[in-house]
């Protein structure tokens, strides 16, 4: 398969659409992903069979996907919630027989299980995802403490080592897998990705969060009007350290070019985006978004419908 390789088609919300995928790389199987909404069929070599969702939500399978080499592949796809371009990526493969898949515990709706996604896509890096936390399967039992005590999500596990803290799995999985783009190794570059990285962690997610609860999640123990309206203004007074930010680098959080620290930040953006209150007009955030919403590791997990 050539890398980068891209295939791009629009479609009405409503329609079916027949794309044919070129390469003869991949000679058998399937890559399912089901849902009501976006039904899309890709028909060629490989043949792969998905339906995205509006709000992000669906349920996927993985079947065997061999290519001509022997290895498994695994076929890109993304949708533009902006756009509404799916566009088919040429991927790389993923572990032979009898080498562990990458498994990340956790459901798909939760902010810090999508920093994971989203930078596995970044990475090319393929996983298998478990559902775990509210409304899925407990991470009280005994099964996942013995995993994470803190009984939170996500975890990972790369074969026979176990990580918890979304931050902490996110560098290693850029350390290990990544080529020094996203993660820098030089001391400086790495520094100032990870003051961004802790940054979002503390100050801009503290500041945000009992807002979100109330106007978002709508959580009966975040009512108080005070306490809203303070954190609005918190939330907003870091909003425009980020849009300074942005105006000095001209790209991104951490300079010119994408980084691992855009990830937590861009997820904090999107979430500022989806919360309906009076936002001050921070233009460079704005303009932000809009580049974060032409990768397809952000339209996947990120802009994809959920605050």
């Amino acid at each position: 398969m050539t890398a980068g390789r891209r295939l791009c088609h629009s479609f009405p919300s409503s329609s079916l659409c027949h794309i044919a995928l070129p390469g003869p790389a991949c000679t058998k199987g399937a890559l399912l992903m089901r849902s009501a909404h976006h039904p899309i069929q890709l028909t060629g070599s490989p043949k792969v069979s998905w339906c995205l969702p509006r709000h992000g939500r669906a349920k996927q399978r993985r079947h065997d996907v061999d290519g001509d080499d022997g290895q498994k592949w695994v076929p890109r796809l993304s949708l533009s919630p902006l756009t509404g371009t799916v566009c088919f990526m040429e991927a790389r493969s993923f572990p032979r027989e009898g080498e562990a898949m990458l498994r990340i515990l956790g459901k798909a709706s939760s902010i810090n299980v999508r920093k994971v996604l989203w930078t596995c896509a970044e990475l090319d890096l393929p996983f298998e995802r478990e559902e775990w936390g509210s409304g899925f399967q407990s991470t009280r039992s005994a099964e996942f403490l013995a995993l994470n005590p803190n009984a939170m999500v996500p975890v990972i596990r790369d074969g026979d080592f176990t990580l918890w803290e979304s931050n902490s799995i996110i560098r290693y999985l850029t350390t290990r897998y990544g080529d020094g783009s996203l993660y820098p190794a030089e001391a400086r570059a790495r520094a100032r990705v990870d003051q961004w990285i802790d940054w979002q962690a503390s100050d801009l997610n503290r500041a945000w969060s009992y807002a979100f609860m109330s106007l978002v999640r709508l959580s009966s123990a975040h009512q108080d009007r005070q306490a809203i309206e303070a954190s609005c203004v918190e939330w907003s007074r870091y909003m425009q350290i980020l849009d300074r930010q942005l105006e000095v680098t001209g790209g991104y959080v951490a300079g010119s070019r994408f980084s691992l620290a855009d990830i937590p930040i861009g997820l904090s953006v999107n979430r500022w985006f989806h919360t309906p209150f009076e936002r001050p007009s921070l233009a460079a955030v704005s303009d932000y978004y809009a580049r974060l919403s032409e990768r397809p590791g952000f339209c996947l997990y990120g802009n994809n419908g959920m605050p």
